[in-house]
C-alpha cells in the first residue's frame, strides 16, 4: 500500500517524465492535432443536437408523441455513432499517448489505429462499452436534473446555481466510476496480447488501484483544468490534456509489475 508521500513523489516524477516526452519528437504538436480531430466529433454532435432541438421545438407544437419518438430515435442514432465510431477514435488518442510513453514514434494516422483491423476494432468496442454506459448514464441523469430545475414555475438564480451544483456532483461521480480501476486502460493498451478481461484483473490486483491514486491524479491537475476552462478550452488543448495523458501512462508504467 502506497503512502500519500510516496504517491506525491511518484506522480511528481511522472509529470517530469511527461514533460520530457512532450518536449521531444514534436509529441506535443502531434497530440494537439489529434485532440483537434477528436474535437470534430464533439462539434458535430453538438451541431446535430442544436439542429434537432430546433426541429423538436416546431414538432412539439404539432404532436408531442411524435416529438418524443423522434427524440428517442435521435438519441439512439447519436449513441450508436458515438459508440461505434467516436469511441474507437478517442481510444486511438490514448494509444498515441501510450506509444509516446513507451518510446515509440507514432504518427497522426495511429489515431485511427483501432479502425485498421477487425480484431483491434472488437478490442476497442470491448474497452469502450465499459465507459460508454457510465457516460450515457451521466448524460441521462444530468439532462433530467437540468430539465427538472428549468421547468420550475419561477426559476431563479438560486435554483440555477443548485442545478449546476448537482450536475457538477453527478459529473464528479461519473469520473469516479470511470477511474474506479485506474490502470485498466494502461494494461489493455500496453499488453495487447492479453484479453481485456485479464487486463481488468491486472488492474484490480495492482496496488495503485485501491482508490487513492486516481483522486490524487485528478486533484493534482484540478487547478490547471479550471484554468483551461476559463481560457475557453485553449489551455486544455495546448497543454493540460496532453500532459494528463502522458502523465497517466508514466504513472502507471512506474507502478506496473515486470512482465
Amino acid at each position: 500500500m502506497e503512502t500519500q508521500q510516496n504517491r506525491k513523489k511518484n506522480l511528481s516524477l511522472a509529470k517530469r517524465e511527461a514533460d520530457a516526452i512532450l518536449a521531444t519528437n514534436a509529441n506535443r504538436l502531434l497530440l494537439i492535432e489529434a485532440l483537434l480531430i477528436c474535437g470534430v466529433f464533439v462539434a458535430l454532435s453538438l451541431s446535430m443536437t442544436a439542429s434537432f432541438a430546433s426541429l423538436l421545438s416546431i414538432l412539439s407544437q404539432e404532436s408531442e408523441s411524435l416529438a418524443m419518438l423522434l427524440t428517442l430515435g435521435y438519441l439512439l442514432a447519436l449513441g450508436t455513432l458515438m459508440l461505434f465510431l467516436a469511441c474507437p477514435v478517442l481510444l486511438g488518442l490514448f494509444h498515441l499517448a501510450e506509444r509516446m510513453q513507451a518510446g515509440d514514434a507514432p504518427t497522426l494516422g495511429d489515431l485511427f489505429y483501432f479502425l485498421t483491423s477487425p480484431a483491434r476494432y472488437r478490442r476497442a468496442l470491448t474497452l469502450s462499452l465499459a465507459a460508454f454506459w457510465k457516460i450515457a448514464l451521466f448524460v441521462a441523469v444530468s439532462g433530467f436534473t437540468t430539465e427538472l430545475f428549468y421547468n420550475l414555475p419561477k426559476p431563479t438564480f438560486l435554483t440555477s446555481l443548485c442545478c449546476w451544483v448537482l450536475v457538477s456532483a453527478e459529473l464528479l461521480a461519473t469520473v469516479a466510476l470511470l477511474l474506479h480501476r485506474y490502470a485498466v486502460c494502461f494494461y489493455a493498451l500496453r499488453f495487447e496480447d492479453v484479453p481485456v478481461s485479464q487486463a481488468r484483473r491486472m488492474a484490480r490486483n495492482d496496488a495503485h488501484t485501491l482508490g487513492a491514486r486516481a483522486p490524487h491524479f485528478i486533484l493534482s491537475f484540478l487547478p490547471w483544468i479550471l484554468l483551461g476552462i476559463f481560457s475557453i478550452g485553449l489551455l486544455l488543448v495546448l497543454d493540460v490534456v496532453p500532459r494528463m495523458l502522458i502523465t497517466y501512462f508514466c504513472d502507471c508504467d512506474r507502478n506496473a509489475p515486470a512482465r
